[in-house]
C-alpha cells in the first residue's frame, strides 16, 4: 500500500540521515522494507546498529604541512601493518617534510 511503502522510506530516510545506513543502499532497504515483517526487522536492525556514515566533513591536510608528531587512525594501522614504532613512522615523516 501507499501507506507502507511512505513508513519504510521514512524509516529508511531516518537511518540514513542517522549514519546507520549508507545512502547507496537505499534502494535495497526499500526493497528489504517492502512488508510488514521486513520494517520491523530493519526497525531492529537500525537500533542496535553503530554508525557508518559520518555526517562531518572530512578534513584534508596539505602534504607536507601541518603536525608531523600527531598520528591519524590510518597511520597507526600503517605502524601495526608494517611493524614498526610510532617514533619510527614520525622520524620518516619529518625526514619526508
Amino acid at each position: 500500500s501507499e501507506i507502507a511503502a511512505k513508513e519504510a522510506e521514512a524509516l529508511i530516510d531516518g537511518a540514513i540521515a542517522a549514519g546507520k545506513v549508507a545512502p547507496a543502499n537505499r534502494e535495497m532497504y526499500l526493497a528489504l522494507c517492502r512488508s510488514e515483517d521486513g520494517r520491523t526487522q530493519f526497525a531492529e536492525f537500525v537500533k542496535g546498529a553503530p554508525v557508518i556514515v559520518s555526517k562531518e566533513p572530512e578534513k584534508k591536510k596539505d602534504p607536507g604541512q601541518g603536525d608531523t608528531t600527531t598520528l591519524s587512525d590510518e597511520d597507526l594501522a600503517m605502524c601495526h601493518a608494517m611493524g614498526i614504532s610510532k617514533e619510527e613512522f614520525i622520524s620518516v615523516r619529518k625526514q619526508e617534510s
